[in-house]
């Protein structure tokens, strides 16, 4: 059936019938005006708010951060194929950024009141390490706003609130280093699918393109950095309700979305 057939044939049904279902198939309930949920898996949050989320590298697995105001904030994985969940991990901190590693073995966790990035095993729910900067003094305590993993796996890197960013070795834990990024948070990394760029976002309104091996900065364009798309070899920027592609190396618009 046509889409606009079918839905020409809904709002009928749902003018007509006052009565409609407010239940999907597993009888949960539907927002207010829906008459169906589309889709058989069941991904629910267990409470109000899910504030973060990460995805591994092939789709099978993906994390997600929920908050509940008793009992604070949950790290939880999944199985995406079933809704399946595989593994929680209880108050890791507060407002907490997540990242997968490609192979999904690993999970990395930021947030406060620490300015430490804990690296947690996937199939154990086990901190194996945590990652902390040797340039901080030592009353300074700075939260860590942003993770990610580079594609290939070899580093990781986090921006924090004092406008910093630190790469490390995600095997071994050294620090590469530590620099000031941005004249504002760190809210955003992102690595080029060859791990050679590192792509930052910040309250300044500002995305800024690093070389990994040498830490120069190439280049800052206006927006936030959202993804880099593979299929148009550019990075996507965000400013505003406006969308743009990037060159990942020069940070000049290639069209806009």
């Amino acid at each position: 059936m046509p889409l606009r057939a079918a839905w020409l044939l809904s709002s009928v049904f749902l003018a007509c019938c006052p009565a409609a279902p407010c239940g999907d198939s597993d009888t949960d309930p539907l927002p207010p005006g829906a008459f169906a949920r589309l889709g058989t898996t069941r991904l629910r949050a267990r409470t109000p708010e899910v504030t973060s989320l990460a995805c591994s590298a092939d789709g099978k697995r993906f994390a997600s951060v929920e908050v509940d105001p008793a009992s604070g904030e949950t790290i939880r994985l999944w199985e995406a194929a079933t809704g399946k969940e595989l593994l929680q991990i209880p108050r890791p901190g507060s407002h907490v950024p997540i990242a997968l590693s490609p192979d999904a073995k690993l999970l990395a966790s930021g947030g406060a009141p620490h300015e430490a990035v804990r690296l947690w095993d996937t199939r154990s729910g086990r901190e194996v390490r945590r990652f902390r900067r040797r340039a901080l003094p030592p009353d300074l305590v700075c939260n860590v706003r942003c993770v990610a993993f580079s594609p290939d796996g070899r580093f990781l890197a986090a921006g924090y609130d004092d406008q910093g960013m630190t790469l490390w070795e995600a095997a071994t834990g050294k620090e590469i280093r530590t620099w000031r990024a941005h004249e504002d948070w760190v809210h955003r990394v992102v690595f080029s699918p060859d791990t050679r760029l590192l792509f930052s976002g910040s309250r300044d309104g500002k995305t800024c393109v690093w070389d990994v091996p040498t830490g120069k900065r190439r280049s800052a364009v206006a927006g936030l950095p959202c993804a880099f798309s593979p299929v148009a070899k550019a990075l996507v920027v965000a400013k505003g309700t406006a969308v743009s592609f990037r060159d990942p190396a020069t940070g000049k618009e290639l069209r806009a979305a």
